[in-house]
């Protein structure tokens, strides 16, 4: 049985428009190939936001 499991990190970003704010924006590709066997991609898209208020 041959297997392949990839993780690949297709895009990150950080924004920081003012001092105090950033913004966080990421997508990830999770594929698994495994012979004799389909499997979907896992795609994950993450957003996130600080503020720094002290």
């Amino acid at each position: 049985m041959t297997r392949s499991v990839t993780a690949s990190p297709d895009f990150n970003y950080v924004y920081t428009p003012i001092k105090w704010a950033e913004f966080y924006a990421g997508h990830k590709v999770h594929s698994l190939e495994r012979t004799g066997s389909n499997f979907d991609d896992i795609s994950i898209l993450t957003g996130v936001t600080r503020l720094k208020l002290f």
